[in-house]
């Protein structure tokens, strides 16, 4: 079974993604049907869809009465039109969400989405650099699914996007459009899980602003030489991290932006073998893949080859964070996507993946942990489309 198992893994990453069929696709729709059901709500306005995140999740989202946040607007944005050719409602939320999004934008720009919406307060917010990024992406796939206008609110967003959350002295992803020269503390932040190299490409593409090209390879050498000079055992990567003009990046303080544990491999860090997943799988990105490896691997010695041993956060020397056995999907299921990279971990993708699909349902886990899960299984399934 494991045999035939990692048999279909590898052809699954061999094939051209947009010509992939098979029992991936039916496990990647069924999940997303669950997942639509429980975190999909129309509202608050007619005409209008937003993306619920429960109190526990953690996903963000800490002012009173928050019911969505940017973040998982664009998680949902992407998640609807990957399903365009098996939910027939696809487009129609679509639409909502899109609406949603028009209407709650942030102060320093009508392109950019306020990244935390509560019952009180909804539009003064900065916006998220991964929300935004994720828009984006997902209203320029509409346009090639859909058509217009789509694709030019897509292509739109770009420059407000370079304006308001790429820092121009070093040309890397800021932590949001609320980033000012003035907040020396915060100016050169970088949260690991903001690289999207699979993005940062169609957006070259799209715009044809070589900028984009250069965020791309800074990125890269920025997630090597963390790598390289703070994981060289475990392969990971911190939360947060400082990049500054000619210097090698440096991790932060504790507290710096979200907890104790900001410079750890936690709660933001573990999207970012999806992210690169996504380059390996979709552009056989080399460099995506030689980061991978090492992570890869190592997760598969310390858990003995038991992805449910996945803890929720390691130091980057590879303690545990939190002396109690927990395995969310946020975690569990990117390293999955990253396994199906490394040739020699077939047998522990087979495993991941037997995991995520029978070892967990919706209600093991929260809106982070699941939506991380679903769009893993898109990309697994062949439905992701490099723009």
């Amino acid at each position: 079974m494991r045999g035939l198992l990692t048999a279909c893994l590898w052809l699954a990453l061999l094939w051209p993604a947009w010509t992939q069929t098979g029992p991936g696709q039916v496990e990647a729709v069924q999940f997303y049907r669950k997942w639509k059901k429980h975190y999909l709500r129309y509202g608050p306005e007619a005409g209008e869809a937003y993306i619920l995140i429960g109190p526990e999740s953690r996903g963000g989202g800490q002012a009173p009465g928050t019911y969505s946040i940017s973040e998982g607007h664009g998680y949902g944005m992407l998640l609807t039109v990957a399903m365009a050719r098996f939910d027939p409602q696809a487009r129609a939320d679509f639409d909502r969400l899109y609406r949603f999004y028009l209407h709650h934008p942030s102060p320093q720009s009508p392109r950019l989405m306020a990244w935390n919406q509560t019952h009180h307060d909804q539009n003064s917010v900065s916006s998220a650099s991964d929300g935004d990024l994720d828009i984006a992406y997902a209203l320029l796939w509409a346009g090639q699914t859909w058509g217009e206008p789509y694709g030019a609110q897509g292509r739109a967003m770009l420059p407000e996007i370079l304006r308001c959350n790429v820092n121009p002295k070093t040309q890397m992803v800021g932590l949001g459009s609320f980033i000012q020269p003035d907040e020396p503390k915060y100016y050169f932040g970088v949260r690991t899980s903001d690289i999207m190299p699979g993005h940062f490409r169609a957006f070259a593409r799209a715009s044809h602003d070589r900028r984009w090209e250069t965020v791309l390879n800074n990125s890269y050498r920025v997630l090597a030489s963390l790598q390289r000079q703070h994981s060289p055992r475990a392969g990971l990567w911190p939360d947060f991290v400082t990049v500054r003009p000619g210097q090698a990046p440096q991790l932060v303080p504790p507290d710096y932006l979200e907890s104790k544990d900001d410079a750890s491999f936690g709660y933001n860090a573990c999207r970012v073998p999806f992210r690169l997943g996504v380059d390996a799988i979709c552009n056989r990105e080399s460099r995506a893949i030689a980061l991978l490896k090492t992570p890869t691997c190592w997760l598969d010695q310390v858990t003995h080859g038991d992805p449910s041993k996945i803890a929720n956060g390691y130091t980057l020397k590879g303690a545990r964070l939190s002396p109690h056995w927990e395995s969310s999907q946020a975690f569990v299921a990117p390293i999955a996507l990253a396994a199906l990279c490394i040739p020699a971990e077939a047998d522990w993708a087979g495993d991941c993946w037997d995991f995520v699909v029978t070892g967990s349902d919706l209600e093991d886990d929260d809106y982070y942990g699941n939506t991380l899960k679903a769009l893993c299984l898109v990309v697994r399934a062949g439905l992701w489309r490099q723009l």
